[in-house]
């Protein structure tokens, strides 16, 4: 109902409560290059934000990493992929398409180190996550 009401601050709210504000947004900003790196590119993309999802707008964790990393003193490097991990189980590998700290790609890339691995891509805000294949009783697919 709060969000509804315009209200979406529940969305924003990290539940990993174990992490420092600053340990989140240091990868942010260092990690993945930043398509917003002015306040009126920001101030624009919140006002886009708001157009196609009133009820939401800017309470997405991507909008409050952008935010964090205007007038970062550093341009990013992303992180590339390591090697190939030999004698690791294939996994199912989740990879949104808009998430704050790892680029699309990253989700490709990890699955390229555990051999037989797979992507299942998600349009959407938030993070990514592998879970070994078989924990819902069904092989991994991918679309």
């Amino acid at each position: 109902m709060k969000a509804q009401g315009g209200d979406a601050t529940d969305f924003i709210h990290d539940p990993d409560d174990t992490l420092d504000p600053v340990q989140v947004q240091v990868p942010a900003c260092l990690d993945s290059a930043r398509p917003v790196r002015t306040l009126a590119q920001l101030s624009k993309l919140q006002a886009e934000l708001a157009r196609v999802s009133p009820h939401l707008g800017d309470a997405v964790r991507s909008y409050k990493a952008m935010a964090g990393c205007l007038g970062w003193p550093m341009p990013a490097e992303p992180v590339t992929a390591g090697p190939t991990v030999h004698g690791a189980p294939p996994a199912l590998v989740l990879q949104s398409t808009h998430q704050a700290l790892a680029p699309f790609e990253a989700g490709a890339a990890m699955a390229a180190q555990l051999p037989g691995s797979v992507v299942l891509a998600h349009e959407g805000d938030d993070y990514a996550c592998s879970c070994p294949p078989g924990v819902s009783g069904r092989p991994p697919t991918a679309i």
